[in-house]
């Protein structure tokens, strides 16, 4: 049992929370947790949020919502589990067999108000976070060729009247060793007081994945009413191709034994009006040597869309890294980039010239910055698509 207070929310004064687990069979789990104290997760990792076109969002920490969640096939568009801040209660079940897999969640956030005073002393109350209800319920049939992946999401409020499910369908076929064709197709509805809507996000894709080559194909299209209010979802009435590929070449040769390159092209346009709004080529080649030395030239031009115009944009990285050392680890990178600062809503030319020395001693990782030289108006800088899961990290 937990005795504490929840001081952040005003609508509950719970005192006690609970955990419970319990494993009924060797092949299934199941998790309560009734007003679950978080005070004990790991802190968030800090992160530089200066230069970003849309909300960050943090990666999850809490471990009721990290353990067994392979199983709910879900991605952050579809389930973003930060939306709960502060769950009243929350249960899991998991189920794994040979053939198939299920998964159920439920779980209601707490109702927290806060009060806001003017200066003439007129106070007023506001809500900043509801008391949704979440559920999620998931199937994963499979065998040697195929597998499918089945999931109803659901977040409502009954005191505002308003629901939103997302039926989330994709199977999978690997009609020969590591080649696979995907087909996804995620259908939403939003009912609230104002309206209703239906909407979709479809997807075709083909990966090919072997010792030296990987290739990824997909098209995808979001209409313009989708809503997944569970997750997180920043652009609608899109569509977009994207090609990735990668290969890996061995060899013992001008004292080079390894070659790893890789190419992306990315084009996203407006679903109704056909016309591209991002679009953007990357290329880049790492080669290591015999002297523990590796070497690496990464590209990247794009030409993105933002606030009613074009922004032409670019990063030039050169980058090595020196293993002959047991106890520590050099590494160098240099950059020249011309990218957009979004509240500026101007593109700048930079360089960017960073080294670094990193260490492992008695299993405990120590890194610290020798040297650093860049703008001091940017401490971050992407080159990313429209939606997260095609972002494309420009200085990593």
């Amino acid at each position: 049992l937990n005795n504490y207070n929840l001081q952040n929310s005003n609508s509950n004064n719970f005192d006690y929370g609970a955990d419970f687990s319990i494993d009924p069979t060797a092949s299934t789990k199941l998790k309560l947790s009734y007003n679950p104290d978080f005070s004990d997760i790991p802190l968030d990792t800090v992160t530089d949020i200066y230069n970003l076109k849309y909300p960050n969002s943090l990666t999850e920490n809490r471990y009721f919502f990290i353990q067994d969640f392979e199983a709910f096939n879900a991605t952050n568009d579809l389930f973003y589990s930060r939306n709960i801040m502060q769950p009243q209660y929350a249960m899991k079940l998991n189920g794994n067999w040979d053939n198939f897999s299920f998964a159920l969640l439920t779980s209601k956030d707490s109702k927290i108000t806060d009060t806001y005073e003017t200066s003439d002393s007129t106070s007023y109350t506001y809500t900043t976070n509801y008391d949704d209800l979440y559920n999620i319920i998931a199937f994963k049939p499979k065998n040697d060729v195929f597998s499918s992946e089945i999931a109803l999401f659901s977040r409502s409020n009954a005191e505002n009247e308003n629901h939103n499910e997302v039926l989330h369908l994709k199977p999978i076929w690997e009609f020969a060793p590591g080649n696979s064709i995907w087909i996804k197709s995620n259908l939403s509805y939003l009912s609230d007081l104002a309206d209703s809507k239906y909407g979709y996000n479809n997807a075709i894709g083909y990966n090919l994945d072997s010792n030296e080559n990987s290739l990824s194909l997909d098209y995808e299209q979001i209409s313009k009413d989708y809503r997944a209010r569970m997750g997180l979802v920043y652009e609608t009435n899109i569509e977009s191709f994207k090609l990735d590929y990668s290969h890996r070449t061995s060899f013992n040769k001008f004292k080079i034994r390894k070659i790893n390159s890789r190419f992306i092209f990315c084009s996203e346009n407006s679903f109704d009006e056909h016309k591209y709004i991002n679009r953007f080529i990357s290329g880049s080649i790492t080669s290591y040597t015999n002297y523990n030395f590796a070497v690496s030239l990464k590209s990247t031009v794009k030409d993105e869309f933002y606030i009613n115009r074009f922004y032409d944009q670019y990063i030039v990285t050169l980058s090595g890294i020196w293993y002959n050392f047991g106890w520590f680890i050099p590494d160098f990178r240099f950059s020249k980039l011309k990218a957009l600062v979004y509240n500026e809503e101007k593109c700048f030319d930079m360089y960017w010239l960073q080294g670094a020395i990193s260490s492992e001693i008695n299993k405990l990782s120590t890194s610290a910055v020798i040297r650093q030289h860049h703008p001091p108006f940017l401490h971050s800088v992407t080159i990313n698509t429209i939606r997260e899961p095609h972002m494309l990290s420009m200085y990593q």
